[in-house]
């Protein structure tokens, strides 16, 4: 940890808890770095996978499912409140949308059986619903309230 050398090549995505938790402690900038390596994986593929090689900078063999998990997005959503940078916005918008057009079945959300392909799998993990949903709302209504607040300031200055 002091030394910064690569002691464990491999990033697990249960791991993306780790930016948000830095943030409640007060430790924004190393959040950013994290977070931003974090959000690079999810960019590259869609999603993240359950586990991630940096050695190789490939998805891990028999890692390459996603199944609908929420800590990058929690992640994501308490960087925004903790900076009010508009590329958090922006890095929740395109999470959303990969879930929407990537995850999106007839009778929900499916788990993501290979990353690499987007092959999905009928089945969701219960936490889908009670995580990663609360989370996915937290950035619709901060959406909805920058937008109301911003067409009221706008209201304001045609008066």
């Amino acid at each position: 940890m002091n030394s910064a050398a690569l002691v464990w090549p491999l990033f697990n995505s249960l791991q993306a808890f780790w930016p948000g938790l830095q943030v409640l402690a007060g430790d924004i900038e190393p959040a950013i770095r994290t977070h931003a390596a974090f959000f690079s994986v999810w960019r590259r593929y869609g999603f993240t996978p359950e586990g991630f090689n940096l050695a190789t900078l490939s998805v891990q063999q028999g890692q390459k499912s996603y199944p609908l998990r929420p800590e990058l997005i929690e992640s994501t959503y308490w960087l925004y409140k903790a900076t009010r940078d508009p590329r958090y916005l922006d890095a929740g918008r395109e999470i959303l949308a990969s879930l929407q057009y990537g995850a999106r079945c007839t009778c929900g959300y499916c788990h993501i059986s290979d990353v690499e392909f987007h092959k999905q799998e009928d089945h969701m993990e219960s936490f889908f619903l009670a995580e990663t949903v609360r989370n996915k709302a937290r950035f619709y209504l901060t959406m909805f309230y920058l937008w109301y607040i911003s067409l009221f300031l706008c209201f304001v200055q045609m008066i």
